[in-house]
């Protein structure tokens, strides 16, 4: 991160122009009461995984069933569909999921509210998120001024309190923009809902992640790229970083260790996988009848242009990187950050 990004989360910090309470409040309303009773931790033979419908980062937890590696692990796995990070925080705050795909800095916030997840295993080493713009909109502006054009625009995600918002919400503060007064945040739902909501011109400006941004500027020619955090930059706070991984409960991991080694490894032999240019091929059916119904040439080239960000592997730099974003901006306080050890379990070092 660039001297000037440093200098403008220190501001943050030090002048209160950080997250709004409300919107980490979105995260608390799902998370505060169910983690202060954990739930009856009976034993089981199945592993419930919630993934995101139409979210490319949900690949590994889905081509691992779909190519045999959890049986090849003595694992039996139930893949649960859940489409926003709220709905999913809440699935595994009631014990109706054992694991979840979320983001670093969104998990270290619901743990910052008494959740008490720990990372299983990485999927994704990189952001995950683009930020959009309408091919109406002026293109090609390098920042902060390409963010400042945000002003007065609409801007939609998936869900409100999320972790898209607050990673959208430092973009405008590190621009200069006030969240509350200067932009207008839309929720648009799920990755089929938001091509809709783009195709009408609902928003101005849109923070997503694959397949999506692929689709709007490459296939359907309707987007430009205003930045992508998925390419590390001196302009943004978020590399490295984890971008997904699959968290569980503390106490579920600790009834179930031998079960949630075995999960870990297939979790590694699967991104190994997909990380094989070869395997491309193979990959793109298992996403067109999983996750996405596209044309699986479309489907080829976006999985071949996402295939570094796969890593199993979680390092102590990411969940570094994660703490001091969240403690910079205010997001949560400095005393709730998690260290490596806290958040990770069996961290990579």
């Amino acid at each position: 991160m660039s001297h000037r990004a440093r200098r403008s989360l220190g501001f943050l910090r030090r002048y209160g122009a950080a997250v709004p309470m409300m919107v980490i409040l979105a995260l608390l309303l799902v998370t505060g009461t169910a983690a202060a009773s954990p739930r009856d931790t009976q034993q089981s033979n199945t592993i419930r995984i919630q993934y995101y419908p139409g979210v490319m980062a949900s690949l590994p937890s889905i081509a691992a069933q779909e190519l045999g590696i959890y049986r090849r692990n003595n694992l039996n796995v139930e893949l649960v569909p859940i489409p926003t990070a709220p709905e999913a925080l809440a699935a595994i705050a009631s014990g109706s999921v054992d694991l979840m795909g979320f983001t670093g800095g969104g998990a270290m916030v619901a743990n910052s509210r008494g959740l008490n997840m720990r990372a299983v295993a990485g999927m994704v080493g990189t952001q995950i998120y683009s930020v959009l713009g309408q091919k109406s909109l002026p293109a090609g502006q390098a920042f902060p001024a390409n963010v400042r054009a945000m002003r007065g625009k609409k801007i939609g995600l998936a869900s409100r309190g999320a972790d898209n918002e607050l990673v959208m919400r430092t973009l405008l503060q590190l621009a200069g923009l006030n969240a509350d007064r200067d932009v207008s945040f839309v929720a648009l739902g799920p990755t089929t809902s938001q091509y809709a909501a783009w195709g009408a011109g609902l928003v101005d400006y849109l923070i997503t992640v694959e397949p999506t941004t692929s689709l709007l500027t490459k296939r359907l020619g309707k987007a430009n790229i205003v930045m992508d955090l998925r390419k590390p930059s001196r302009d943004h706070p978020f590399s490295p970083w984890l971008g997904q991984a699959l968290f569980a409960r503390a106490d579920t991991i600790e009834n179930r260790k031998p079960e949630f080694n075995r999960l870990r490894n297939a979790i590694a032999q699967t991104v190994k996988y997909m990380s094989q240019p070869a395997n491309q091929k193979r990959l793109a059916p298992i996403v067109k009848t999983k996750l996405m119904n596209f044309p699986l040439r479309f489907l080829r080239n976006t999985l071949q242009d996402n295939r570094t960000i796969w890593s199993s592997k979680i390092s102590c730099a990411q969940i570094q990187a994660v703490g001091d974003w969240v403690s910079q901006t205010g997001i949560i306080p400095s005393d709730k950050v998690q260290s490596c050890a806290q958040f990770v379990w069996q961290p990579a070092r």
